[in-house]
């Protein structure tokens, strides 16, 4: 078994280089010394608070800055394109219908679209909107020429192509659906805004 011998220090090779003779010294203060400087290099104990109070000015001198990443607002620009896509004309109750002699099964809706861009649809299956099919909700945006309507936990949006004939009425073609969609066939109807006490 070998004895533990831990590496010389630098202050104890520069004292033996420069040589200086252990016996030249009392004893007492000779092991007086090792015990320091061995508890002060090795245990760092008490030296460590001294020597790092010496080095913190130094540190924080050449170190660079490190401060927590802050998650920046969202740009004016970003939450401008956000806004535009909101198309206010699309903004509002509209009633709509399939053609009876059309490609789908007949429908017909009562839909309103919100500013922040929600949208909830109730469907029928009579024109005088009297035989509730099914209610849906959902996210709705527009961009170029195209309508998108995102139903909740549906995959895919719908898209349709739009145009004002005036400000109550829209021409929309369905060109893309998600595949739990009733029909896949594109068709073609009409969005007829509904004005607060004048009716469609």
């Amino acid at each position: 078994m070998s004895d533990f011998r831990p590496p010389a220090t630098p202050l104890l090779r520069g004292v033996a280089d420069a040589g200086f003779a252990v016996s030249g010294f009392p004893a007492a203060v000779f092991l007086v010394t090792v015990f320091l400087v061995t508890g002060f290099l090795v245990t760092g104990f008490p030296v460590t608070g001294f020597l790092a109070g010496l080095a913190t000015p130094a540190l924080a001198q050449s170190a660079p800055s490190r401060s927590a990443p802050s998650q920046s607002a969202p740009s004016q620009s970003a939450a401008s394109q956000s806004a535009a896509s909101h198309d206010a004309r699309f903004v509002g109750r509209f009633l709509g219908q399939r053609s009876t002699s059309g490609k789908c099964r007949f429908l017909s809706w009562d839909m309103t679209r919100s500013a922040d861009g929600r949208f909830a649809v109730t469907f029928y299956n009579d024109s005088r909107k009297t035989r509730v099919r099914n209610r849906e909700s959902g996210t709705w945006w527009s961009k170029g020429n195209l309508l998108f309507l995102k139903t909740d936990r549906i995959a895919t949006p719908d898209a349709y192509s739009f145009r004002f004939r005036d400000a109550d009425t829209i021409e929309m073609s369905a060109v893309k659906r998600d595949k739990s969609a009733d029909c896949q066939a594109d068709y073609h109807f009409f969005d007829h805004r509904v004005r607060p006490g004048l009716g469609v």
